[in-house]
């Protein structure tokens, strides 16, 4: 398990691009659980299988874009 908090945080955006590559090929490669906190919600929606998000000092589970986007096709 890889821990990450804030892993890009002050890197310009081709270096974001470069680490988040990284860490993708790294999981996909190696199947290594990756923790990564952020506060970019883009950058969350990019890279995460699943969400969590502290909402008044609680971890609730966020549904993910690609989930919206499969729930948004399912209903049209």
């Amino acid at each position: 398990m890889l821990l990450l908090d804030e892993p890009t945080s002050g890197l310009d955006p081709e270096s974001v691009i470069r680490v988040e590559a990284l860490l993708q090929a790294q999981q996909r490669d190696s199947g290594l659980a990756i923790v990564l906190v952020t506060h970019a919600q883009a950058q969350a929606d990019r890279m995460a299988a699943r969400q969590y998000q502290l909402q008044s000092g609680q971890l609730v589970l966020r549904p993910c874009t690609s989930d919206e986007n499969e729930n948004k096709e399912r209903a049209a």
